[in-house]
């Protein structure tokens, strides 16, 4: 699976599992209004993806996160500016 896919499929499970967590909300909606939210719901996860990975291609930092994870807390770049690191 290329980064781009994961990073989409992330986004997707993001949309499902928020969609899940709003249905009792969702259930006083009428079916086509709900498919509407819903289809929204899966176009902006889709839209924050293309953002990060675009944002990706500009910023080494993002872009090893996206390939490779966040680092342990004590590797982290961020570690060195917080207070009394050095």
């Amino acid at each position: 699976m290329t980064v781009a896919e994961a990073v989409h499929r992330q986004a997707e499970e993001v949309a499902v599992a928020r969609l899940r967590k709003a249905r009792g909300l969702l259930a006083s909606v009428a079916p086509a209004e709900r498919r509407v939210i819903e289809e929204t719901a899966y176009a902006v996860a889709a839209a924050v993806a293309e953002c990060l990975l675009d944002e990706a291609e500009g910023n080494a930092l993002l872009r090893d996160v996206l390939e490779n994870g966040l680092p342990p807390v004590a590797e982290s770049p961020a570690v060195a500016l917080l207070p009394g690191s050095s």
